[in-house]
This record gives structure tokens, sequence and C-alpha cells, in this order.
């Protein structure tokens, strides 16, 4: 994959949401930014180049059906939708300090 526009940039301050989610806790501030990407051949094996020991898996998803997955924050499914349908002419997406 190559990384290309910036597209979404997300905040989330901890002191913001005590009751936020448990993997996020003593994160202090943590600053998420999402990339239009271009895959540039697919990939044998997805993943980066160190195995993550968390995660359950890796799939492609058609965009429609992003709607019916669980993200964080829930409003990303919308966001991606939005961000695509105005295309490059738009700028990055500022959601800020979000969590729900």
């Amino acid at each position: 994959m190559k990384a290309e526009d910036l597209a979404v940039v997300r905040e989330y301050i901890q002191a913001d949401h005590p009751d936020g989610h448990q993997m996020m806790s003593g994160t202090g501030h943590r600053v998420e930014a999402m990339f239009r990407c271009r895959i540039l051949h697919e990939p044998s094996v997805l993943g980066g180049p160190a195995e993550d020991f968390e995660q359950v898996g890796v799939e492609w998803v058609a965009l429609d059906k992003l709607p019916g997955l669980r993200t964080l924050p829930p409003c990303l499914p919308t966001v991606i939708a939005d961000v695509l349908a105005a295309g490059r002419d738009r700028g990055a997406v500022y959601l800020g300090d979000r969590y729900a």
C-alpha cells in the first residue's frame, strides 16, 4: 500500500473520557491520522513487518458493509463514506476528541 492524502484526524484525550475503553486506559493524549491509500499489489500476507499478538485477523471489507461493523469511533463508517463521496477536493476531516 502507498499512503497518499491525509483524510481524517481524530484525537482521544483520556481525561475527557473517564469511562472510556479499557484499551485506551493510561493513554493520556492520542492522535490518530487516517490516510487515503492505494493498493500497489495484493500482498500474500496482510499485516505489518512484526506480528501483532493482539490482532485476531485482517480482511478487506466492502464499503457498503462498513456500517454493520463495530468501529471506534462509531461514526467512522459515515465519515469514511463522506470523505470518499467528497473526493480529493475536500481537505482532511478533523473529528476532534471523539470516543462515541
